[in-house]
């Protein structure tokens, strides 16, 4: 079977040099592999980032299979001259049947799902150990959002059904979401695991143009036309049409934070999209008069979000409310350094560093507490982005420290 193979030379430590072969009858050197594993990637003008996510898969793949939707730059060509096999995917208006008509191509025993932003970075050399003596049918696998080119080690994480069995069961669901269908998953008694698998998204990568966002809107639009009144799809059209400016956004965001707001006597929230809907409110205008109960259900029910408890502490720093904000903030940072936060959306990791340290100062200069707000400043003059503020308002703590001049 085609696929990607590293050899390592003799005497060179493992990911020195990459070889790429073509065909498993070529390898000469290398462990035998005893796991089939078919890597997928669904790709549509992605001639600038495939080979970094085919060249990263390239030490344990049986088979590496792109499916190309149309592509008018040099997607196939590249991916081919990596020893890929490129299927061409006819798009059906859905993610879901892109990557199942892909799937059924894959010959592998296992599948290592990946979008062409990605790459698989650990194990370094792949999954292929943990799988010899798997009874799991998946492994759940970390994905690691990089929003600066620049800081690869600066990350938010979310988790992903990324490795699986090639089973009948395995089918993905969802025009514009897709994901494997868990509850076929379920009828077939399939349970996945945790594990120690690691991809890097680049998601600075993935930038968020006009035509984007319209082709995204024609997704949600046609899965509210198949289950009218869908919550999550409500949710993301109104936000999707919101974001190209169209009035029609609006009114479906309204509509659906109607919903979370009927179902504000609940423990728990009525659905994971709500997170989008109280996001809305907070930073918009409309509910105002209703802040103090938007932010309490946001606390109540993700009180582990980063996202949406910046948005809170925002909206209460943009308030003047400088002790609530605090709170936040510090709340931020402790998650930032213990890592238990909710790993369900991906953010912005400076959410989680800079950003709350950054207000923090200001929440604690404007509380009247000088040397715990210099302490900060002086943390964050190490950093390039906080420095220029921190410079400014250390030399403005100064001046007030100063001794009157008699």
């Amino acid at each position: 079977m085609a696929g990607l193979v590293v050899v390592k030379p003799v005497g060179e430590p493992a990911g020195s040099r990459l070889v790429v072969v073509e065909e498993f009858d070529r390898v000469v050197r290398g462990e035998p592999m005893d796991i089939d594993v078919s890597v997928c990637v669904l790709a549509k003008n992605e001639e600038g980032q495939i080979e970094r996510a085919l060249r990263s898969v390239a030490g344990f793949a049986r088979e590496v299979l792109v499916g190309d939707v149309a592509s008018s730059d040099a997607t196939a060509e590249v991916a081919r001259g990596l020893g890929a096999i490129v299927h061409p995917i006819e798009w059906q208006q859905s993610f879901a049947a892109g990557r199942n008509a892909l799937l059924a191509r894959a010959s592998g025993d296992w599948v290592v799902w990946l979008n062409p932003d990605e790459e698989w970075i650990e194990p370094a050399g792949g999954p292929v150990a943990t799988l010899a003596g798997a009874e799991a049918f998946g492994f759940i696998v970390g994905i690691r959002n990089v929003f600066r080119p620049d800081h690869c080690d600066q990350y938010s994480e979310t988790l992903d059904l990324r490795v699986f069995r090639n089973r009948p069961e395995a089918r993905f669901v969802s025009r514009a979401n897709p994901r494997l269908d868990a509850d076929a998953l379920a009828r077939a008694g399939l349970a996945v695991a945790p594990s120690d698998f690691v991809i890097r998204c680049h998601a600075y990568a993935s930038q968020v143009t006009p035509a984007k966002l319209r082709w995204a809107a024609d997704l949600w639009e046609r899965v509210l036309a198949e289950r009218p009144g869908d919550f999550e799809a409500t949710l993301e059209l109104g936000q999707t049409l919101a974001m190209l400016g169209d009035p029609r956004g609006e009114k479906l965001l309204v509509q659906a934070s109607g919903r979370v707001l009927g179902a504000r006597e609940q423990a728990t929230s009525p659905s994971p999209a709500a997170e989008i809907a109280i996001e809305h409110m907070i930073r918009g205008k409309l509910f105002e008069p209703q802040s103090s109960l938007i932010r309490e259900l946001a606390l109540r029910w993700y009180p582990n979000s980063p996202g949406l408890l910046w948005t809170v502490a925002e909206s209460l720093f943009k308030a003047n409310q400088w002790k609530a904000s605090a709170i936040l903030l510090e709340r931020l940072l402790e998650l930032g350094r213990t890592g238990a936060y909710d790993r369900a959306r991906r953010f912005d990791p400076r959410i989680l560093s800079i950003w709350p340290l950054r207000n923090l100062a200001e929440c604690r200069f404007a509380l009247g507490e000088i040397d715990a707000a210099a302490a900060i400043y002086r943390g964050l003059l190490a950093d390039p982005e906080a420095a220029p503020q921190a410079i400014e308002k250390l030399a403005r703590i100064d001046d007030l420290l100063q001794p009157p001049q008699a």
